[in-house]
């Protein structure tokens, strides 16, 4: 946070993000929690279109700027410190309508095990109905990573999954994949 200049993760929030909210109905009835919020790229513009926000993120320094840029916009969002996989981590809601993780799944969690241990808490913080926005990287066609290129990706903070790890992942959870798409592509076509 002090070595590098702002913004830290991007100039516009996530375009895929900002729509998926706006598809779930109106503004003041649609909780979205973001997890992994960072400085709030995705949190500040929800906030400032009326969706009631609140902001999940692990790293001290980083929830320092996003409560100071929260303040100084005299936004209602509510900003956590903690981890999602945390059982007894202290959410402002019980639910919400939206969980967005932007360049979470692709960069924190290391193994199937944890991927399912993310989709276990989302299955008890979404409203039915809800939708879960992730992206990730995922290995394309009949690529299967190994051992080796799975550590790489590690080592990266790009980890790597295939789409059967996502399927074992949600096994006999409540979830309808809603879109299957490349994120690179849908912001390419979506933002300035």
């Amino acid at each position: 946070v002090d070595t590098r200049t702002p913004p830290l993760f991007g100039a516009n929030p996530d375009a895929k993000a900002v729509d998926m909210a706006r598809s779930l109905g109106a503004p003041a009835e649609v909780a979205v929690l973001d997890i992994g919020a960072g400085t709030g790229r995705n949190t500040l513009p929800l906030a400032r279109e009326g969706y009631l926000v609140d902001a999940l993120e692990p790293a001290p320094a980083l929830c320092k700027v996003l409560k100071e840029a929260v303040d100084a916009e005299k936004l209602s969002v509510g900003v956590v410190e903690g981890n999602i996989l945390d059982p007894d981590v202290q959410l402002p809601r019980q639910r919400y309508r939206m969980l967005l993780m932007s360049e979470v799944v692709a960069s924190h969690f290391r193994s199937v095990e944890q991927l399912r241990q993310l989709f276990q808490a989302a299955e008890r913080l979404l409203e039915p109905g809800g939708a879960l926005v992730f992206n990730l990287f995922l290995s394309d066609g009949g690529y299967k990573p190994d051992d080796l290129a799975r550590q790489f990706s590690q080592v990266l903070w790009c980890v790597l999954f295939s789409r059967r790890d996502l399927e074992v992942a949600v096994e006999g959870l409540p979830f309808e994949r809603l879109a299957d798409e490349s994120s690179a592509e849908y912001e390419r076509a979506h933002l300035p």
